[in-house]
């Protein structure tokens, strides 16, 4: 015997036809919430007039582009020129810093040109000093050995932003004993000592001799070191220079420097 089959009435049809279009915007709803968090990639035209692109939006928008980092910048002002062993010379100068950040030593190339232009061959050679401020300037002497036959010279500075910052010693001063004098012939003689004020030992304790003529151009550049391989804080040294002149020096300047030992 089979049980009475239930016909649905008017109303039981219409709250199911409102259940089922309620469940439908709740979906419509969810899915277009998490159509939004996920990336896409739009191309083509769309909207009004003028409306296009093409590229990848994402969930922060398009990333604003980075501003680029200023290169390393430096300039050779040149001095003069003094002769070296038989054939070979040296040109002198400084070197500007006109980076707004240290450099490395910078690097100069002289290029050697024949009269139409045309490069013969090049050499290289780096300003002293481990590091060089902002503005600062430092010498610098190249070496031309062996040149062949040329009409000019032209010249090329490589700087580098410096990652490397050796602890300088602070403290050093020196003193000269005998005034500067010819010894024989174009050679001379610089003494004197280096006295470390500082309270830490340095090391690599450099002294730089700079000759100058009249006309405060640089014709003299020499390097020596302190005696002993580390000055201790509150002790001195001697140190000599046997330089090289062509001619006279009108004036000198000294430099000295070194490492702060740890």
């Amino acid at each position: 015997m089979h049980a009475p089959q239930r016909v649905p009435t008017k109303k039981t049809s219409r709250a199911g036809l409102v259940l089922a279009i309620i469940g439908g915007l709740v979906i419509l709803f969810a899915f277009g919430a998490l159509a939004a968090l996920i990336p896409h990639r739009y191309s083509g035209t769309s909207g009004g007039a003028g409306a296009s692109g093409t590229g990848d939006q994402g969930l922060y928008g398009t990333a604003a582009p980075s501003t680029p980092e200023v290169p390393a910048s430096a300039t050779f002002d040149v001095h003069s020129r003094i002769s070296g062993y038989q054939s070979s010379f040296y040109v002198l100068g400084f070197v500007k810093n006109t980076s707004p950040f240290p450099i490395d030593k910078p690097k100069v190339t002289a290029v050697l040109l024949d009269k139409s232009g045309k490069e013969l061959t090049s050499r290289d050679g780096y300003a002293e000093g481990d590091v060089l401020a902002p503005q600062a300037t430092a010498p610098i002497k190249v070496l031309i050995s062996d040149p062949p036959a040329f009409d000019h010279l032209s010249y090329e500075v490589v700087p580098a932003k410096a990652t490397y910052f050796p602890e300088k010693a602070a403290g050093l001063r020196l003193e000269i004993l005998e005034a500067p004098h010819v010894t024989s012939g174009s050679g001379w003689e610089v003494t004197g000592k280096v006295f470390n004020g500082g309270t830490q030992t340095a090391r690599f304790v450099n002294v730089l001799v700079l000759a100058f003529d009249t006309n405060n151009h640089l014709i003299g550049l020499d390097s020596t070191y302190a005696d002993g391989e580390s000055l201790a804080a509150g002790a001195s040294a001697r140190f000599r220079a046997m330089p090289l002149y062509d001619a006279a020096p009108h004036h000198f300047q000294y430099l000295v420097s070194g490492q702060a030992k740890k």
